[in-house]
């Protein structure tokens, strides 16, 4: 894995510092599509398509500290995919399509592919009349352009990631609402950094056809000699989804990193539509 780094230091001619920031740069975001702790009823099942754009201006280096002159975009389609085989057991796929820009110094890079892609099984622990605790095993796969953490553009590497997620519903002056907290462990087959990842959401139903999302997102990666630093990031997101009838919405909404190391302060928008069947 030493390859990460020399790639860049060879083809552009770069510092150790900006190898660690376009390293740092193509981490995977996590998924706009909402993957919760309930699961698919057996037979049934949804596919959620999203379309995202995002940009930074500035990065946050080494101490933590935002600093400016990056250029980076990233224009994004996403498919998450879930599907109930039981009352207990639901299958989840995630794959997408990416167009990435990135401008810092010496490096001017485009890259276009298909992003990172997952398959993996949630089975439900225990459930009850408004808690549920269920957990996710999920196989990840790296591709060029959009990588996991540790990869620099073009090189990936495949990972496990283990996933307990809990949730309760509740009500809210009436109106239906639940809370839910996610914590994965990202594990890789080869040398590269680990991973952690936490999520909390909540989520109100003000009037019939309406959800309002609030989510936070922290991820922290351990780094690993002459692959790539320790990252930290802390994003939160915020979207409505429009029940146009009972299998079909659209999904709307926004996201921005508040606060990271090594990694660039992310700025973005997206809509997503939502089919049940």
């Amino acid at each position: 894995m030493k390859r990460v780094g020399f790639y860049f230091a060879k083809k552009y001619s770069i510092s150790i510092c900006t190898q660690v920031l376009i390293i740092m740069v193509f981490v995977s975001c996590e998924s706009t599509a909402h993957a919760g702790a309930w699961p698919m009823a057996g037979g049934k099942g949804q596919i959620i398509t999203t379309n995202l754009y995002d940009r930074a201006h500035r990065a946050y280096d080494d101490t933590g500290v935002l600093r400016g002159g990056e250029n980076f975009s990233k224009t994004d389609i996403s498919i998450f995919y879930e599907r109930g085989l039981s009352d207990k057991y639901t299958l989840v796929i995630q794959t997408g399509y990416q167009d990435i820009k990135f401008v810092s110094g010496d490096v001017d890079a485009q890259y276009k592919g298909v992003g990172e892609s997952s398959i993996g099984m949630r089975r439900v622990l225990w459930q009850g009349n408004k808690t549920v605790l269920s957990t996710q095993l999920s196989a990840i796969f790296g591709s060029s352009p959009e990588l996991i953490s540790d990869a620099d553009l073009g090189v990936g590497s495949t990972l496990v990631e283990g996933r307990i997620l809990a949730g309760r519903s509740f009500k809210v002056l009436g109106r239906n609402g639940f809370a839910e907290a996610q914590a994965a462990w990202r594990l890789h087959i080869s040398d590269n950094p680990d991973e952690i990842r936490l999520a909390i959401t909540v989520g109100v139903r003000p009037v019939k056809k309406l959800q309002v999302f609030v989510q936070g997102f922290y991820a922290a990666g351990d780094g690993a000699l002459n692959i790539a630093r320790p990252t930290k990031r802390t994003k939160v997101q915020t979207s409505i989804v429009w029940d146009i009838n009972e299998k079909n919405a659209v999904q709307l909404g926004a996201y921005q990193t508040i606060a990271g190391r090594n990694i660039v302060r992310e700025k973005a928008v997206f809509i997503g539509s939502w089919v049940k069947f």
